[in-house]
């Protein structure tokens, strides 16, 4: 799965976590660079942070299957997915207290090697607008815009974050508005603008 994250299109370029020789410092240089090349420009930049709400832990199977599927990965490799997800159980333990074993129908487990490639490949299909630079580290994902004004950034934001949250709700992925930042790049007093969010939420 990691040759094939590296050496086809399973995944999307800007999802960097997860992958060979590919780290958060190289997102934060990507991010920095593109807000300098805007500055040079004279062009202003926003950018609005989210975070894919539970990750691991509310990846749909049939969902990530269907996508398998749909990328023609070897049946063989998609079998062994299935059964990689299959027959889980969950036990807790709180205080002194165990609780039976139960089993789990949704999630990949924590912890595998080959869980934060699933994961990506889960959240693969959301990148799909033009009009934002996407930066993507697990399930941190960031929508870059520039225009000459934040008033217009924010414009585009909202009208992208829309389109996000559709594709969210159809893959089954939800975003943590406790986790939903917008930063303005500017050393100026016009560096203001909030936005709209799909749930009416405004940040």
């Amino acid at each position: 799965m990691a040759y094939l994250a590296e050496t086809t299109n399973l995944l999307h370029p800007t999802q960097i976590g997860g992958r060979l020789k590919k780290s958060a410092i190289d997102a934060a240089l990507l991010l920095t660079t593109e807000i300098e090349s805007n500055k040079r420009r004279k062009r202003k930049t926003t950018t609005l942070l989210l975070d894919v709400k539970g990750a691991f832990d509310h990846v749909a199977k049939n969902q990530l299957l269907a996508i398998l599927k749909r990328l023609r990965l070897p049946v063989n490799l998609i079998s062994w997915i299935s059964s990689f997800l299959d027959d889980r159980q969950l036990r807790l333990s709180f205080d002194g207290q165990i609780e039976e074993f139960s089993l789990i129908d949704t999630g990949i487990p924590q912890g595998s090697l080959v869980s934060p490639i699933l994961f990506l490949i889960y959240i693969r299909e959301l990148f799909q607008s033009s009009s934002v630079r996407y930066l993507s580290y697990i399930d941190d994902i960031s929508m870059t815009v520039s225009s000459t004004s934040f008033r217009k950034n924010v414009e585009i934001l909202e009208r992208e974050a829309t389109k996000l949250y559709e594709l969210g709700a159809q893959n089954a992925i939800q975003f943590d508005l406790a986790k939903t930042e917008l930063i303005h790049f500017a050393k100026c007093a016009d560096a203001k603008g909030a936005l709209n969010l799909p749930n009416g939420e405004t940040i």
